[in-house]
Parts: structure tokens; C-alpha cells; sequence
């Protein structure tokens, strides 16, 4: 039967929020860069610190499977009469479907999906030959951009620093125009590997046959819908 675990009370998880704070601090700032055994200990400390902190924050369910209704209705759907081999296929598959696509959990809105939905689906061979475009032309544009000169070491300085209101208004225009073009081409570059990983990703599972076409939406949806989250991944 599932039991439900409930969080652990305030005073816990205050506690070891604490401690994983002191942990944190006291590893960057007190051990030094060449003690990389001491460093490793202390990354796999916060790791265990951090697994604590969610098994005291957060609900689980523990316990064992039993196909009974009470199970159905606690746990919100029965458990899957398939063989362990398909199970682990189907489970292996869900991580590449962040969307959960082609599942009952899939979320709504997927991008593109109601593009399609009135014209006939697109054949493997026209996707295989645009996704294979698409790839080419984001590696090509990716390629150019990191290509490009650094930039001038006035605009990066210790004295350009301006988290403060007071390093803000020391900012001459040239300053601002480069934060500007400097964080339009962080989101352009990190878009461009977001996507050549999910394309290249989608690619080769198509052409292996291990996932169809209707399993492969667009990773994003119409720029002029990215005012919402939703309008724009789904």
C-alpha cells in the first residue's frame, strides 16, 4: 500500500537550510582551491544536505505497488500491467518528453501541435530533411557568433561593476548599448543550444525508429506569443 510521508516541521527544515548554508560558505571560502579532496567531501556533504532538505520539505509516497482501488484513487492511476522491459523502455522514454508527449500528462498548448492539427501530418522524410536544415543552419549562425572578436576590456573592467544605483549612473551610453547587445546575444546563443540539442536529440530518434513523428513537437512556439510562458512552450 502507498503511504504518504509528510514534510518535516519548521524547526527541521529551517535547521538544515542553515547548516547547508554554513556547509556552502565555509567550503568556498575556507578551503582552499588545491585541497580538491577536501572540496570533493564537501560537494558530495551539500549533496546529501540538499536530498535531506527535500525529503524533509516535500510529500512523497512510499511503499509498495498493490492494483486495489483505494491505491487507484489515492495515487490518481493504476499501475501498468506491461512487462518490466516495456516499462523500462516507456519510463527511459519519458525522459526525452519533458512535454510528456503522446501521454495522458501531456501538457497543453504544446507548440505547433495545434499548428498542424488541420493539415495531414508531415511525412518522416519531410522531417527528417527539415530538421536536418534546421540543424545546420543553428550550428552555422551558433558558429559565427562564437567566431566573433571579444569584446573591448573597457566595457568589462572591475570598475564597470553596477549592481549598485550608483555604478548605474556612472554607465555612459557605449555602457549600456553593450549590456544590451551583450544580453540579446546570451539568450540567442543559449536558444541556439537548447535547440540543436533537442533537434539533434528528436533527429536520431526518428531515424531509429524509436519515436514518430507526432513525438517531436517544436521546441518553441511563435515568438509572437512568448509574452506568456504557456503561449510559448506550452
Amino acid at each position: 500500500m502507498l503511504i504518504k510521508s509528510d514534510p518535516g516541521g519548521a524547526a527541521v527544515n529551517g535547521s538544515l537550510f542553515v547548516t547547508f548554508l554554513i556547509t556552502f560558505l565555509l567550503i568556498t571560502f575556507s578551503v582552499p582551491a588545491s585541497k580538491s579532496f577536501i572540496r570533493l567531501t564537501g560537494v558530495l556533504a551539500l549533496a546529501s544536505l540538499t536530498y535531506a532538505l527535500q525529503l524533509a520539505s516535500f510529500r512523497r509516497w512510499d511503499g509498495s505497488w498493490e492494483p486495489d482501488a483505494r491505491t487507484e484513487s489515492i495515487a490518481g492511476f493504476a499501475p501498468s500491467s506491461a512487462s518490466p522491459a516495456a516499462r523500462t523502455y516507456e519510463s527511459l522514454m519519458l525522459l526525452w518528453k519533458l512535454r510528456r508527449i503522446g501521454t495522458r500528462w501531456q501538457v497543453r498548448n504544446v507548440p505547433g501541435l495545434q499548428q498542424r492539427s488541420p493539415h495531414p501530418p508531415e511525412s518522416r522524410v519531410a522531417f527528417i530533411l527539415k530538421r536536418s536544415l534546421k540543424i545546420l543552419v543553428a550550428y552555422q549562425v551558433l558558429s559565427l557568433m562564437t567566431q566573433a572578436p571579444p569584446p573591448d576590456p573597457n566595457f568589462v573592467g572591475r570598475d564597470k561593476q553596477a549592481l549598485a544605483f550608483q555604478g548605474l549612473v556612472r554607465l555612459s551610453q557605449a555602457d549600456i548599448t553593450f549590456r544590451i547587445i551583450g544580453t540579446l546575444s546570451f539568450w540567442a546563443c543559449t536558444a541556439l543550444i537548447n535547440l540543436l540539442m533537442f533537434e539533434i536529440a528528436c533527429l536520431g530518434f526518428v531515424v531509429v525508429f524509436l519515436c514518430k513523428v507526432e513525438d517531436c513537437p517544436p521546441l518553441y512556439g511563435d515568438f509572437s506569443s512568448a509574452s506568456t510562458i504557456r503561449g510559448f512552450w506550452g
